[in-house]
């Protein structure tokens, strides 16, 4: 515990608290001061509790504070004084008055030894103000003159280089995993170590975004496996694993059919009826109809005779003629809208706007390729990202995608959780569904909330649809890995809608003089960690005029 919080809890706030703490970059700092506020809201008195969660609060609810804490992070400066007299300068090329001694200025962001140092970016030189307020000092000597920097306007000045100079804040996340129980984390009875903390203690020192700052572990990335050892990496991806999906014995028959190299055995196979010997029936043979229509759809490229998945097809293509007509139709009988055309996940909505008043403006969700929402509701089930071009597993756009994806993911299964009013039965029980598609592949990817506040994602194989006929490289493994991810959805919703029942028996068997309801165990959901939003070029270059010229 930090001696400032010894003083009389009036006195206390989060600039002064930057001022007088020791630790050596802002964001210990940060994390030191958000620590000492969950222990004494849960340890100390009423009044010195009740202004520690004012201030708690106020870190992520209030957007001036957060505003605050980066103005002093990247404007404050610390002044050394010298005993020796010079021209009075420090980098960037602003010239200082002095009397009695030398004057240098450094940012106050700058890191220990092991964490990432800022690069200095363009705009820094482009803001060089010595020309406005060293005219009324006296003239810097020639020979340290530097250079004339290029212009804001020119065509070197990147984005990345402007990232890399803001803070990437974690505030949030030690917000979040200081508001989580230890009693519910997860153990690993195979070393005693708690998943929860390992992850923390890794993603806390991280300059960049992961997925642990979601409690997010995902099955091939090699950092998060690498916290853990060989026994307890199996524990994590095998420990309360739901059945995989299994075809009817009547698709897998029907698929098998199918499978030919020849376009006119195909052709006649099709024009056969998917259901043998028996009437047709919607809710019976549906998905043996969508098998024969998925084919029928195919067909009509592969009888082209030439490749059709060339480097010119862009996205809007793969979408409309090849995944339009093998994802979409599949769910057409289940209670579930396929919502394309860079849809808003409402879940992802949710979660940013849950402590909007009514002064605040409301935030808009994430964007995917597709989302998974069930007919005439708010309630998410699954997304689709897509891309022109398959890069494979370690590509930037398959990288980007799939954080973003669980990202999305994790929103959603947060959304269900809700719904089930936070049941610890039904939750653990809950599975969301993602869809990979880089051009003619694609990728299901599953995620669930097996233990403690962990959500976790396990990838099935990459499949690819074909550009011609071949018993090589089947239409079947394809369509089985769709049928899977239906199975998983209809799953899903099976238990939300399972949820009201058991609502409805807890209140028919409670009585008031049970001394109350006897509710089952619940448990709650970390939020997903939000992206370090970036400042615009213009807007950050405008930011440090304003603040240059004051």
């Amino acid at each position: 515990m930090s001696r400032y919080f010894d003083r009389d809890p009036s006195e206390w706030n989060i600039e002064s608290f930057l001022e007088n703490c020791d630790q050596k970059t802002t964001r210990a700092k940060l994390g030191l001061y958000t620590t000492c506020l969950s222990k004494i809201v849960k340890d100390e008195n009423r009044p010195r509790r009740e202004k520690a969660q004012i201030l708690l609060d106020s870190i992520k609810k209030d957007k001036a504070v957060r505003k605050m804490t980066k103005d002093w992070e990247l404007n404050k400066p610390i002044i050394n004084v010298q005993n020796t007299f010079s021209g009075g300068t420090f980098s960037g090329g602003q010239t200082i008055g002095t009397v009695g001694g030398r004057i240098s200025v450094t940012k106050r962001n700058q890191e220990a030894d092991n964490e990432k140092v800022p690069k200095r970016t363009k705009i820094d030189d482009c803001l060089s103000v010595g020309d406005q307020r060293g005219q009324r000092n006296e003239q810097i000597p020639e020979h340290q003159i530097q250079p004339k920097k290029q212009s804001i306007e020119s065509n070197d000045l990147y984005d990345s280089e402007i990232e890399d100079a803001q803070e990437f804040t974690l505030t949030d996340f030690d917000i979040a995993y200081n508001s989580l129980d230890p009693a519910k984390m997860w153990t690993l009875k195979s070393s005693g170590r708690v998943v929860e903390k390992v992850i923390y203690e890794y993603a806390r020192k991280l300059t960049h975004e992961s997925y642990l700052h979601s409690f997010i572990v995902n099955d091939i990335d090699v950092a998060t496996r690498s916290l853990f050892s060989k026994e307890e990496w199996k524990e994590i991806t095998t420990s309360e694993v739901k059945d995989k999906p299994k075809l009817e014995h009547s698709h897998v028959a029907l698929l098998k059919k199918y499978t030919t190299d020849n376009i006119k055995e195909l052709r006649n196979a099709l024009s056969e009826p998917p259901v043998d010997g028996a009437e047709f029936d919607r809710n019976l043979h549906f998905d043996l109809d969508f098998i024969n229509y998925a084919y029928r759809g195919m067909l009509f490229l592969w009888e082209k005779g030439v490749d059709p998945f060339d480097s010119t097809k862009l996205e809007g293509w793969y979408e409309m003629c090849v995944w339009g007509r093998l994802i979409d139709p599949a769910f057409d009988n289940l209670d579930i809208n396929l919502v394309r055309g860079e849809g808003m996940s409402f879940a992802s909505s949710d979660r940013k706007n849950i402590e909007r008043s009514v002064a605040d403006r409301k935030m808009i969700g994430r964007k995917g390729d597709g989302v998974f929402r069930q007919y005439k509701k708010r309630l998410e089930f699954g997304a689709v990202e897509a891309g022109r071009k398959w890069e494979g597993k370690i590509g930037t756009k398959y990288l980007k995608d799939s954080l973003k994806l669980c990202k999305m993911l994790k929103d959603m299964i947060t959304q269900l959780s809700t719904e089930c009013d936070g049941v610890e039965d039904l939750v653990r029980q809950l599975q969301v569904v993602g869809v990979l598609n880089g051009a003619n592949m694609i990728q299901i990817i599953t995620m669930d909330y097996p233990k403690g506040y962990i959500s976790r994602v396990q990838r099935r194989n990459v499949r690819e649809v074909a550009g011609r006929l071949t018993k090589s490289d089947p239409l079947a493994l394809v369509l089985k890995e769709i049928l899977c991810a239906k199975f998983i959805i209809k799953q899903t919703l099976d238990i939300i809608n399972k949820k009201n029942n058991v609502n409805i028996e807890i209140f028919l068997n409670d009585s008031d003089d049970q001394g109350g309801s006897r509710t089952p165990p619940t448990i709650a959901t970390p939020p997903t960690f939000t992206t370090p939003s970036k400042e615009r070029t213009k807007d950050v270059i405008n930011e440090r005029k304003k603040n240059n010229n004051k």
